[in-house]
């Protein structure tokens, strides 16, 4: 293992704290459901909602082209998910079988929810309440699998009555209800909102921003007989008995939800998919849900209190959620939770006519208070202290966010934000806290985006057109700069095609009759019945198989090549058991009662009692996971605090990082000890109110402080030295120019894609680059690396590269495009692959020769053997290194090629030993807490010790041969390296503002450097004797040292520096100096050096260099590694 030290390595750049986010609690399982009730108005609207949205651990989803939004999920958890949802514009009028009754609608601004809406609408802030109204919302998962699911929803201002009781709803909580004149129907979504429908001559119509349908079905004699609503969003529809109870869900996708009802017809009692997967509802006398069992059986209880109020769930694991409704005037509202570790972890508070007012987790961290000052504007002061004001206006009946007014904040004044619509609610024009304006055009019929400038007004300004389904919100031509995005699709709505093609249109405003240039690519997708994908063929016409079990699970995967990754042993509730890799190897998943993952077993599947190599999952009450048993038996241990927060993480030793939190969540210290306490390190940081990194602080004097706009762009750093690197960026929040300490100017160029195509350094030299819409990169003019050009396939591969010298490589890929052949014109690199396990490289052939890879039943190598051309008529022997493996998959062997066999022993997960032969080499290896090595003893004698301060930096090594002290700045620069046992080898380091080495001192001998504003270095002194070095003046090539003339090839590769001449081959590699004698070189296809004249050399499959052999093979040297780090030579 590799000892971590913290330093910076420019003035830019801060410390990573050592240790820190290795430990991230694995929590996410690797089987994504598609989310397919979202709609976009284009792809970049689509991965910025996928990027905005995270799951209760805060993991990102994310975004897969070209049309999909998957996030990696939990299976089965009840956690606290809050959603952005709207204020409802009336309350409900629904029958009083199962909900309060309200004879007249109710004002505006009442508080109901009216559901979700984009983040761009979203009047939501704390956890989360809707700083309009006052509502509280709240959405819990109790259960879901692939196609089902039961959520509940609270609205506190909801005035709803449900099988959950009051201010409850589940998700199959919807229905129509019909005035008693039969005028207006009012149709009740599972949110909470309540969407009002008027009878006319064309049917019904709702308001002019609802744009889903509905259509009511009717006898000969003119009544109704039952209802379909058609969402138009996702183009699935609903269907409703005659008294407006739901029947049936049918998704686009052919997908459909079955419900069924008691015998009078009152309660839910049945829910199922297409593949007769169901939850089952029961009730108590007062019609309240009791429980609700899984496909498995597995029953979660639901109990109530005297109020009616859903008091309590309790869960299969037999661990219970409390609900507390403890207002003093209304006994419906929800004050707080008491989680499944019995701790009170969230309250709200409110006022007297109901509104929320305040929210807090345990502990009365991550705390909100709201002040309602007017009937347009709310105050909310958040858990840093900081107070924004929110302002809004009700549109059509919908109250909608007109700007927020945000305070200073590190580096930046208050500044605020504004929004306007138009009389659909739509937004016409944003603009942010920096003053960047964004304006909209829309279909009003379906109020669906059609256009969109941003960063309007100015030379950056860049527009987006869409051209919509007619029937879907879906879009089927997105035109942007430089790229026109096509899209077809089935009647269901799911994707048949999808083509990007690259344009000339540079700012997009050529709009969508813009024509395409060069050409496109094309992926094409087939689904069965249900909607789930069967095909997926990209642009170079590879084609994916995807196949299914009788329960919609999937269950085989075919890849272009034909190799199958199969999924089985799926439990009742659709979590899948094991996955069998096409190279056999198989992992097998378990499952506890909350659907986490408990076991994950790695085998070969040809031998499935192979099952030590396990990892087991351990989880509290609440489900954070709070142990990770590795296969090697070595154990992960983390710790929260009341609120859910991670706070620490300890080993196997007992060693610790520790989080001190701040009231939002901020880390704002780290400290690292040992099993007895001891502190090995510790890193400080600060946040300004905005909740933005504003200063970093070290123990040792070091200080990074941190300015942004009030868009949050980094603006400035600052350091201990007080050095300032300042940056500036445009309209579209795209760094533009960088100011170093010394005052030197970097200068960046985007196009409208936001892809890079201009660096200027500060001699005011520029690189171009030159892409087109696709994202390729087809060309690189630089003064020091020369012209490139790049040619793609249809798939975005590059298939060919010239460089400055005009030599040209080809490149082929196979079918799952993995790198086949390279070939220059001196040389052809091969790569194959699946001849040894399927999957996997088997062998690379090259310049140098051929690297044969064997792999054993779990895909670990388990030899490698390298061969070198034979020259002169001579056939030289291969090489070989072999490998064995412990059940955790831990190296327990590896035997070299001079036949030297090293052993290894671990402890709690660490080698511990490497013994050469039967005698130990390397022993008593120790470690710093949750860092690298620390110490060791060599041949059972010899002891190297290293020490760290405060700061995870080497303070000191000694060995044998050596006692050396370690100095650092406050920038964690080395400044001094004192020898106790050879004094006169002490040296000493000093700096410019940039890091450059400015004077060096070893004894009495000194070196001093100045450098050019690029860092070129221009003048070196040598104990009073100076050299001149001199740039080229149109590159940063070196042109002159003393009277030596350097030359160079197009490529700015040397080829001679007045004593030597040097000869590169087609990969511009060294391939030859002459100095004199001849040296020859030969690489490999990673670019490793493989032989040089006489000497040959191998490496593993990490790029170690194992040894040094003469090209028959016989041993010269060989490295004994401890992970990164050389413990050992042996000389031969």
């Amino acid at each position: 293992m590799k000892a971590i030290s913290f330093f910076v390595l420019t003035a830019i750049a801060a410390p990573a704290f050592s240790g820190e986010g290795s430990y991230k609690p694995l929590t996410r399982y690797s089987f994504a459901p598609l989310i397919t009730s979202q709609s976009f108005t284009n792809s970049g609207d689509a991965a910025a909602w996928c990027t905005s949205q995270k799951d209760q651990w805060g993991n990102n989803y994310w975004w897969t082209p070209p049309s999909t939004c998957n996030r990696n999920a939990g299976w089965g958890s009840a956690d606290l998910v809050g959603w952005p949802y709207c204020p409802s514009p009336s309350y409900l009028y629904i029958d009083n079988l199962c909900h309060y009754h309200y004879p007249t609608p109710q004002p505006a601004n009442s508080g109901k929810p009216q559901g979700k809406n984009s983040c761009d609408t979203s009047t939501f802030a704390a956890d989360p309440i809707n700083y309009t109204t006052g509502n509280t919302f709240l959405e819990v998962s109790d259960w879901q699998n692939n196609h089902l699911s039961f959520t509940r929803r609270y609205n506190s201002l909801g005035g709803t009555i449900s099988g959950l009781g009051p201010n409850w709803l589940h998700e199959y909580d919807k229905s129509i209800t019909v005035s008693a004149d039969g005028k207006i129907a009012n149709v009740l979504r599972s949110d909470g909102a309540l969407l009002t429908f008027n009878s006319g001559a064309q049917g019904w119509a709702g308001s002019s921003n609802i744009t889903d349908t509905l259509i009511s079905k009717k006898n000969e004699l003119g009544q109704i007989t039952g209802w379909i609503y058609q969402l138009s969003s996702d183009g699935s529809s609903e269907t409703y008995s005659a008294t407006g109870k739901l029947l049936q869900v049918q998704h686009a996708n052919g997908q459909v939800i079955n419900l069924s009802y008691d015998s009078v017809g009152l309660n839910l009692i049945n829910i199922a998919d297409s593949w007769g997967n169901a939850i089952k509802l029961a009730y108590d006398s007062n019609n309240h849900i009791a429980s609700m069992t899984d496909p498995a059986g597995n029953v979660i209880k639901y109990a109530y209190d005297d109020n009616n109020n859903l008091a309590l769930v309790t869960y299969a694991d037999g661990k219970s959620v409390q609900y507390l409704y403890q207002h003093a005037l209304y006994a419906n509202l929800l004050t707080g939770i008491v989680d499944e570790n019995g701790t009170n972890y969230v309250s709200w508070a409110y006022d007297d006519v109901g509104r929320a007012t305040s929210n807090a987790l345990a502990g009365g961290v991550a705390s909100y208070t709201l002040t309602y000052s007017s009937s347009t504007n709310t105050s909310v002061k958040d858990p840093l202290n900081a107070t924004r004001s929110y302002n809004f206006v009700t549109v059509n009946g919908r109250n909608l966010p007109t700007g927020t007014n945000q305070p200073s904040g590190s580096g930046c004044a208050s500044s605020n934000t504004s929004v306007s619509y138009d009389n659909q609610a739509n937004i016409i024009s944003k603009i942010d806290f920096n003053g960047n304006k964004t304006i909209y055009q829309y279909d009003l019929a379906r109020n669906l985006e059609t256009q969109r400038v941003e960063a309007y007004g100015t030379p950056q300004a860049r527009t987006i057109s869409t051209q919509w389904h007619p029937s879907l919100a879906l879009p089927l031509k997105i035109a942007s700069p430089q790229k026109l995005e096509l899209y077809t699709y089935d009647n269901g709505g799911n994707l048949l095609t999808y083509v990007v093609q690259p344009t000339s249109d540079s700012d997009g405003s050529s709009g969508l009759n813009v024509l395409g240039v060069g050409s496109g690519r094309t992926w094409a997708y087939s689904y069965n019945n249900y909607g789930q994908i069967l095909t997926m063929t990209d642009p170079i016409g590879s084609k994916s198989q995807y196949e299914y079990d009788n329960k919609g699970n999937l269950s085989q995967i075919t890849n272009a090549m034909g190799q199958i990754t199969t999924l089985d042993q799926y439990d009742a509730n659709g979590r899948v058991g094991r996955v069998i890799s096409p190279a056999g190897v198989a992992i097998s998943y378990s499952y506890d009662l909350r659907g986490r993952l408990v076991e994950m077993d790695f085998y070969a599947a040809s031998n499935q009692s192979d099952t030590q190599s396990k990892t087991l999952y351990r989880y509290d009450g609440v489900g954070n996971l709070t142990q990770i048993t590795l296969a090697d038996s070595s154990v992960l241990s983390y710790q929260y605090d009341p609120a859910h927060r991670l706070t620490g993480v300890t080993d196997t030793q007992g060693n610790k990082i520790s989080y001190t939190l701040d009231n939002a969540g901020n880390r704002t210290q780290v400290k690292v000890t040992d099993p007895s306490g001891n502190l090995a390190r510790q890193q400080n940081r600060a946040y300004d109110q905005l909740g933005r990194l504003q200063q970093i602080i070290g123990m040792s004097g070091q200080s990074y402080t941190y300015q942004y706009d009030a868009n949050g762009n980094l603006t400035q750093i600052s350091d201990a030295l007080n050095r300032v690197t300042t940056n500036q960026y445009d309209p579209l929040n795209r760094l533009i120019k960088k100011i170093d300490p010394l005052g030197g100017v970097s200068q960046y160029g985007y196009d409208l894609l936001d892809q890079l195509t201009s660096v200027t350094d500060p001699r005011k030299l520029t690189t171009k680059y030159t892409l087109d819409g696709l994202g390729n990169r087809t060309e690189v003019n630089s003064p020091d690396s020369g012209n490139s050009s790049y040619v793609y396939d249809a798939a975005g591969r590059m298939i060919q590269m010239t460089d400055a010298r005009k030599v040209t490589a080809t490149y082929q890929y196979d079918a799952l495009n993995r790198l086949t052949t390279i070939t220059y014109p001196d040389q052809t690199i091969s790569y194959a692959w699946d001849n040894k396990l399927p999957g996997y490289l088997s062998q690379i052939s090259d310049e140098s020769g051929t690297i044969v890879y064997d792999y054993d039943a779990k895909g670990s190598v388990k030899q490698l053997t390298q061969t070198i051309p034979a020259s002169g008529g001579i056939t030289y022997p291969g090489l070989n290194v072999q490998y064995s493996y412990n059940s955790a998959g831990q190296a327990l062997q590896q035997l070299l090629p001079s036949g030297q066999k090293l052993s290894y022993k671990y402890q709690n997960g660490v080698v511990t030993e490497i013994d050469l032969g039967d005698k130990p080499l390397v022993s008593n290896i120790a470690y710093f807490p949750l860092g690298g090595v620390r110490s060791y003893q060599y041949n059972g004698s010899q002891v190297f010790v290293r020490t760290q301060d405060s700061d995870g930096r080497v303070s000191s090594i000694t060995s044998p041969v050596m006692n050396k002290v370690q100095s650092y700045d406050t920038v964690d620069r080395l400044t001094q390296v004192s020898d106790a046992l050879s004094p006169s080898r002490t040296q000493s380091y000093s700096y410019d503002k940039l890091d450059h080495l400015q004077v060096h001192t070893l004894g009495a001998s000194s070196w001093s450097y100045q450098y050019d504003i690029n860092g070129n270095r221009t003048q070196t002194t040598t104990n009073g004797n100076t050299v001149a070095l001199q740039m080229e003046g149109s590159s940063n090539r070196l042109q002159q040292v003393g009277s030596q003339q350097y030359s160079y090839l197009a490529d700015g590769s040397q080829s001679n520096d007045g004593s030597r001449s040097d000869t590169y081959n087609g990969a511009g590699r060294l391939s030859k100096t002459v100095h004199g004698d001849a040296t020859t070189y030969l690489y490999s296809a990673s670019g490793q050096r493989m032989v040089k004249n006489s000497t040959r050399y191998i490496y593993d499959q990490w790029g170690h260099l194992l040894g040094e052999y003469s090209l028959m093979g016989q041993p010269q040297m060989e490295y004994v590694w401890l992970g990164d780090e050389v413990v050992s030579v042996l000389k031969y």
